[in-house]
């Protein structure tokens, strides 16, 4: 496999010199010189308060009892559709804890000479208070041999001819990172709580009451897997864990306000290839030339669609002016009902842009701080940075877009932010062919700030309005390749 993993118990032949054994793993790292990704090895050495324990790949089965025969796949359509029907013994178990129900289903079939052979591990999860399920895992067996397994497979100098080094990365979840399966099949939980603790402390977390607490939990450590095995797929990209890593999806939906509607070109203007050349720089980055104010944050509110116009905007106004003034997202947000946006509800740029043409975009300082909610608007009370706009222009393909970055500016643009890997993103360039890109699916505004290229990967330059504790500091490198997540499908800029 891509990834190999070696476990050394204390007291093992092979784990001398290591008095609470070690682990090592080789796996994929990208060279800090030549970003090519290199075969290294990590180890993180056990301590006195967590010693290493080989992996059982098997779960411990006391207090397992028969219930019938049936598929090895049963309640799993996609399983059976790919294997077939195939008779297994299923043996259960459930474990009461505090409130919570867990239930264990093992599936075994039969070899030739009547012995067990493990199919497939099911662990579901239900907290009877609150009648919510919490928990679900499920392991596969594609292969099992009773055959014993020869020392010099844990040789590590069979394995790779060089030095293995610290594991990246502070925190408690290293060992996990090791050892992922641990959790699943010996309920070995604690570095989800010493993370979650060092998560609360980082982001200033406090829950009402107990049951919120272990609500919160729960979530954080289905997010927490679900990021670590997503970067253990060595995709080109990392996830990380954020400020959103206790919320639902449902509450992470609210973020991405961007309503979609089919009127959204009816005023702009097409696109003027004829301006530029065709000819365009390598990579284009507008923070570099003082466009682009700090990263903002929205709050929990569906505001994106307010941070994308105020983002292109002060692009705009700093190309004409040569000054960076921080327009004001509030005063979208409590004015421009009237051109059919709805506030921490949903809106868009091109209505944004409607209502400006009429009544202009105060800064931030003039019309007052974000608040991260509806407001009142007071905007004849206030004087405009920008009193109006001549027009505005719709961008719908990749080579518009390039072109648009390096000689217009900033531009805001929308995509599909629906991904759970998208949610927790950190850096890389972000490729998920899951992520769409026709109009009904772009849910979230944000701004292209510029273009690149890393790794030979083609990528766009996207400020986000999650604050700087998501993405790389509120940043994100989106592919482009396939169009993904739909950046060149709806993009616009104004004319001052």
């Amino acid at each position: 496999g891509i990834v190999q993993t070696v476990q050394l118990a204390p007291g093992s032949e092979s784990a001398q010199g290591y008095p609470y054994g070690v682990n090592f793993k080789i796996a994929y790292m990208p060279d800090s010189k030549t970003w090519e990704s290199v075969r290294t090895c990590f180890q993180v050495n056990g301590t006195e308060n967590g010693t290493v324990s080989l992996q059982n790949v098997l779960p411990n089965v006391t207090g397992f009892t028969f219930v019938r025969q049936e598929s090895c796949w049963f309640g799993n359509e996609e399983l059976l559709a790919q294997h077939g029907r195939k008779q297994c013994e299923r043996f259960q178990a459930t474990v009461p804890t505090e409130g919570r129900v867990s239930k264990y289903t093992l599936w075994v079939s039969r070899d030739h000479q009547g012995q067990a052979v493990p199919r497939r591990y099911l662990m579901r999860g239900y907290n009877t208070l609150l009648g919510s399920h919490f928990d679900k895992y499920e392991l596969l067996y594609y292969g099992f041999s009773r055959d014993p397994v020869p020392p010099s497979i844990f040789d590590i100098t069979t394995l790779i001819n060089d030095t293995c080094r610290s594991f990246p990365g502070p925190g408690a979840e290293r060992l996990a990172l090791h050892n992922p399966m641990a959790e699943f099949l010996d309920s070995h939980d604690g570095h989800t709580e010493l993370s979650f603790k060092d998560f609360k402390e980082t982001h200033g977390r406090s829950y009402e009451h107990d049951v919120e607490h272990d609500r919160r939990r729960d979530i954080f450590r289905q997010s927490l897997r679900f990021i670590d095995s997503t970067n253990r797929a060595n995709l080109g990209y990392q996830l990380a864990v954020n400020h959103l890593a206790d919320r639902t999806p449902e509450e992470i939906s609210v973020l991405r306000g961007r309503l979609q509607s089919s009127d959204g070109a009816s005023a702009a203007d097409p696109f003027p290839r004829h301006k530029f050349s065709t000819k365009l720089p390598d990579q284009v980055d507008w923070r570099l030339y003082g466009a682009v104010t700090p990263v903002k944050d929205q709050a929990v509110c569906g505001s994106c669609w307010s941070f994308g116009t105020t983002g292109e905007m002060e692009g705009a106004y700093f190309r004409k002016t040569g000054k960076l003034v921080r327009l004001s997202e509030q005063q979208l947000i409590d004015c421009s009902w009237n051109s059919g946006n709805n506030g921490c509800d949903g809106g868009e740029d091109f209505r944004a842009y409607e209502y400006i043409r009429k009544h202009g975009l105060a800064s931030d300082e003039d019309y007052g701080a974000y608040i991260g909610q509806d407001g009142i608007c007071h905007d004849t009370k206030v004087n405009a940075t920008i009193s109006t706009i001549k027009s505005y222009v719709n961008i719908t393909n990749r080579d518009d877009l390039l072109q648009a970055l390096a000689n217009v500016g900033p531009v805001s643009v929308s995509i599909d932010a629906a991904l759970r890997s998208f949610s927790f993103y950190s850096n890389g360039v972000f490729y998920d062919p899951k992520c769409r890109n026709d109009t009904d699916s772009l849910d979230h505004s944000v701004l292209a700030v510029g273009y690149g290229t890393l790794q030979g990967q083609p990528y766009w330059l996207i400020k986000n309005s999650w604050s700087t504790y998501w993405g790389n500091d509120g940043y994100v490198l989106i592919s482009q390749k396939d169009n993904n997540c739909g950046v060149a499908t709806q993009g616009t800029y104004v004319e001052l």
